[in-house]
């Protein structure tokens, strides 16, 4: 591939342009750009983000990156946002955890190549800040009311239902409170015993029988926009150095947009 790269015309200003800080146009969707964008990963030590025109175009070169001899661990895919002008059209969780899931991804440093198409970037995003103090960090034998938990995720965007099998909603019955994480591929059961977490796993939403065992995890909101009123609940719940902005005058929300 380094001989194909060397011969490809305008790639040397294409390097030479990505040192200096500026942004290139590089077609990625057929082999000789996959080629260049390979080697430039490889020469380059610095996080690349690549806006496509479309989801069908982010799809297909997100997919063909560990081909590529790209690690996939470090490529990240953030897909476009949903606006609806319905009330009756339901969020797409998934859509909503994969986006603040590569967002803080971001924030911890890691990937190094970032897949975009580019009715995901043109919108307001949601301030490092605000999403560095939104996710719920639980792990075993923390202390923790059952009643506050179920606020706490109230707030976050989480439907209360009878049976959890779909993200974005929760369940509870006595000291077990399940809930299916918009960033997770499988719901957890919590349990709770005396105001402590004594026990998470994930379960099978077919059988609703419990599966791995897990010392920790994190939650991500199920919705794109926090507000300052569930800023403030957020941060006299769980009092730390991250806390959350809080209003002072106006109602305001940090999103991301859409849903």
């Amino acid at each position: 591939m380094l001989d194909i790269y060397d011969k490809l015309t305008q790639t040397k200003k294409i390097e030479k342009d990505l040192r200096e800080g500026k942004n290139v146009r590089l077609t990625c969707n057929n082999l000789c750009g996959q080629i260049v964008l390979s080697e430039l990963y490889e020469r380059l030590d610095r996080t690349f983000l690549i806006i496509c025109e479309n989801s069908q175009v982010a799809d297909t070169i997100y997919d063909s990156l560990p081909y590529f001899g790209i690690d996939e661990d470090t490529c990240l895919y953030f897909p476009a946002t949903i606006s609806f002008s319905s009330k009756d059209i339901k969020p797409d969780y998934a859509l909503i955890g994969e986006r603040l899931k590569t967002l803080k991804s971001l924030l911890k440093g890691e990937g190094k190549i970032i897949v975009a198409p580019i009715d995901s970037v043109i919108g307001r995003l949601i301030s490092p800040s605000v999403l560095n103090a939104s996710g719920l960090e639980l792990s075993k034998n923390q202390e923790m009311e059952i009643d506050t938990l179920e606020e706490v995720l109230i707030g976050m965007g989480y439907t209360k239902c009878d049976v959890c099998d779909r993200k974005g909603v929760y369940s509870k019955r006595g000291s077990l409170l399940d809930v299916f994480a918009t960033n997770l591929e499988f719901p957890i059961r919590i349990n709770l015993d005396w105001d402590e977490i004594s026990e998470i796993k994930y379960f099978d939403t077919d059988t609703q029988r419990t599966t791995e065992a897990l010392e920790s995890v994190e939650v991500l909101p199920a919705s794109q926009t926090l507000y300052h009123a569930q800023c403030a609940m957020h941060n006299a719940l769980f009092p730390s150095p991250r806390q959350l902005p809080l209003a002072t005058a106006t109602p305001q929300a940090y999103g991301l947009g859409g849903q």
